[in-house]
C-alpha cells in the first residue's frame, strides 16, 4: 500500500474583534438629562470604520431595544457582515424587560445559533435578559469544519449579592457551553465577553456590611476558579482530560504593565470615554473584566489511522497579532481633537487573529473562479445568508410596550392625586 498523500491545502486569516461598547438602551446614559447620551451614534459609527478590518465582531452592551442596533446591523451588512446572531432576549414569563445587548457580527457564515438567559440578576441588570450567547460559525464548506462562538456579560458589581449572583450565572453558562458543543466536541471552541470578574485583584467582603475589599494580585482566586470550570466543561465532553483553554490576552497581549499577569480592559473606568490616563502607565491600576478563551480542535489528536482528513482544518493564534485593542479613535479619524470622546467604549477591545488551514474551497457550481479574494466570499455562496437568517423574537417587546405604558400610567395617576391634593389645598385657602 502506498503512503497517504500530503493534503492540498490553503491558509487564510480570520481576524476577531470583542467587545464591550457600552450603548446601553435610549434614555439611560451618564450625561445630564436630555444631553447627547454618551455620544452613542457618533461612537457606533465610528465602530463601523474599526470593524472593517475583522472578519467576526462580538459586543455586548450592543442592545435591541431602540433602533440604534438595526440601523447598526444594516451597515454592517454593507460592510460584508452578512451573518449576525443575538441578542439574548427576554421571554413573556420572565421578568426581564429587555434584551440582554449581546451581538455575534461575522463574514463567515454562522449556521446555527442559540442563547440563554440566566435566571437571577440584580439592580439595573435585573431587568435585562443577561445570558449567554452562541453562534457556530462555517470555516469550510465541510460542516464539520466550524467554530464554536459563545460570549457573556454577565451580573456587574462586587458586593457580596452581586458576587454571588455572578458565581452562580458562571455555573449556568458552563452547563450552556457543555450541552451546546456535545454533538461536536472537538471543533475549537472562541468564549469571549465582559465577565465583571478581576483577575487582577481579590475580592473579600465585609461580614457586616457585604462591602468589597479589594487587594491587588498576580492572578485572583476567581479568575483561576473561572478558568478550571471553563476547563471542566470543555473536557467533560471531549472524553477527556486533552483540551486546552487558553487565555489569549494572558498569553499574548502586548499592553500589559510591567511584570503583570494580566492586562487591563476596563479603560479609565466605567462610563469614562475620555481616557486621560496613559494605559501602559506602571502607576494604572484598572481591572482585567473581560476575557477571550480559546479552545483548539481536538480533532488531531483524537484521530486514527491515516486519517488525514484530521490535519486537513487547523486554527492556530498568530500570536502577534493578537492582543488588548485600546480602541483609540485617534486611528480612525483625522483630528480626534474635534471629538468629545478619545476612545470608542469605556472598555477595551480584545482582538486576536487565527491562521487558519483547510482545504481549497470549490465554487458551488464546480468550477474554479478567481475573482474571489477572499475565502467568506465563497462560502457565502455554500451558505446563502437567506437559508441562514436570523428570525427574531419580538413578542417581548410587547412586555416591554405594557410595562411602559403601566408606567406611564402609575405616573399620570400620581401626578392626578398631586394635582388633586393642590387644588383642593388652594380650594381651602379661598
Amino acid at each position: 500500500m502506498e503512503p497517504p498523500t500530503a493534503m492540498t491545502t490553503v491558509k487564510e486569516r480570520v481576524a476577531v474583534l470583542s467587545m464591550n461598547i457600552f450603548a446601553r438602551p435610549e434614555g439611560i446614559h451618564s450625561g445630564k438629562w436630555f444631553s447627547s447620551g454618551d455620544f452613542k451614534d457618533l461612537r457606533i459609527s465610528l465602530l463601523l470604520r474599526k470593524i472593517q478590518d475583522f472578519d467576526i465582531v462580538i459586543l455586548q452592551e450592543m442592545f435591541e431595544v431602540g433602533v440604534r442596533q438595526k440601523r447598526f446591523l444594516r451597515d454592517a451588512e454593507r460592510l460584508g457582515f452578512h451573518y449576525h446572531c443575538g441578542s439574548v432576549w427576554p421571554s413573556l414569563t420572565d421578568r426581564y424587560l429587555i434584551d440582554g445587548g449581546l451581538l455575534i457580527l461575522s463574514r463567515f457564515p454562522i449556521v446555527e445559533r442559540d442563547q440563554h438567559a440566566y435566571t437571577v440578576g440584580s439592580g439595573s441588570d435585573g431587568i435585562c435578559s443577561k445570558g449567554v450567547l452562541y453562534a457556530r460559525v462555517q470555516l469550510s464548506s465541510d460542516l464539520a469544519d466550524s467554530l464554536h462562538v459563545f460570549t457573556t456579560h454577565t451580573q456587574a458589581g462586587d458586593r457580596i449579592k452581586e458576587y454571588k449572583i455572578r458565581a452562580a450565572q458562571l455555573q449556568e453558562m458552563h452547563k450552556f457551553i457543555k450541552r451546546t458543543i456535545r454533538d461536536d466536541q472537538d471543533a475549537p471552541v472562541l468564549i469571549t465577553g465582559d465577565f465583571n470578574l478581576d483577575a487582577r485583584h481579590n475580592l473579600a467582603h465585609d461580614p457586616k456590611t457585604g462591602l468589597p475589599l479589594s487587594s491587588h494580585c498576580r492572578e485572583s482566586d476567581v479568575y483561576l476558579q473561572l478558568v478550571q470550570d471553563l476547563q471542566r466543561a470543555l473536557n467533560s465532553t471531549a472524553g477527556g482530560e486533552d483540551r486546552q483553554v487558553i487565555d489569549l490576552m494572558k498569553h499574548h497581549d502586548t499592553t500589559k504593565l510591567e511584570n503583570a499577569t494580566h492586562p487591563i480592559t476596563n479603560g479609565d473606568g466605567h462610563s469614562s470615554l475620555i481616557h486621560e490616563s496613559d494605559p501602559t502607565s506602571l502607576e494604572k491600576d484598572g481591572k482585567c473584566i473581560d476575557y477571550m478563551f480559546f479552545s483548539p480542535s481536538t480533532r488531531v489528536l483524537h484521530a486514527t489511522g491515516n486519517d488525514s482528513s484530521a490535519h486537513s482544518f487547523q486554527l492556530r493564534v498568530v500570536e502577534s497579532k493578537t492582543t488588548v485593542d485600546h480602541c483609540d479613535i485617534a486611528n480612525l479619524v483625522d483630528d480626534p481633537s474635534l471629538l468629545p470622546i478619545t476612545h470608542l467604549s469605556d472598555h477595551y477591545g480584545l482582538r486576536a487573529e487565527f491562521e487558519l488551514e483547510v482545504v481549497p474551497v470549490a465554487h458551488p457550481d464546480g468550477e474554479t473562479h478567481h475573482t474571489f479574494t477572499r475565502l467568506y466570499e465563497l462560502l457565502q455562496l455554500h451558505f446563502p445568508r437567506r437559508a441562514f437568517a436570523q428570525t427574531p423574537k419580538r413578542l417581548w417587546m410587547w412586555k416591554l410596550l405594557v410595562g411602559l405604558l403601566t408606567i406611564a400610567a402609575s405616573s399620570l395617576t400620581v401626578l392626578g392625586v398631586i394635582g388633586a391634593v393642590v387644588h383642593a389645598a388652594l380650594g381651602f385657602r379661598n
